[in-house]
């Protein structure tokens, strides 16, 4: 594969770069697999709506009400650890407000196996609730 760069120079200080393919093997990826969750079991996530993570003392009756109104209305967003996912994004490319200018497109990349762990249960519940889902674009 040949990569010819230009700038502002002139035609002949043009650069070309050739990059030869390498040999991959299998064992080679041995460290750099993926595996993503099972999302075979679609048992509901149950939410104590009574517990004390929920229920604030210092609201009012009416205000306690309307606040458990709320998650339930939004139960479907709550992982099975019964911490809030954050609200979906739909087509949302950057949250940042940047104006009129093009928002910054950044490429799927390879994560470290150290985080994958960490990175496991937060992508299991986004995709039992359908707030993320596959892609297949390149």
């Amino acid at each position: 594969m040949a990569i010819a760069t230009k700038g502002y120079e002139s035609a002949e200080d043009d650069v070309v770069n050739v990059h030869e393919p390498t040999d991959v093997e299998l064992t080679d990826y041995a460290q750099e697999l993926t595996f993503l969750p099972d999302l075979s079991d679609l048992s509901p996530t149950h939410i104590d709506f009574s517990a004390a993570n929920v229920l604030n003392l210092t609201l009012s009756f009416d205000d306690q009400a309307m606040l458990v109104n709320v998650l339930k209305t939004h139960r479907n967003i709550m992982n099975a650890c019964g911490n809030a996912l954050p609200p979906p994004a739909y087509r949302v490319v950057c949250d940042i407000n940047v104006e009129h200018h093009v928002p910054i497109k950044r490429r799927a990349r390879r994560i470290s196996i150290r985080y994958l762990q960490k990175l496991y249960e937060p992508l299991k519940g986004l995709l039992k609730a359908n707030l993320v889902s596959f892609s297949n674009r390149q």
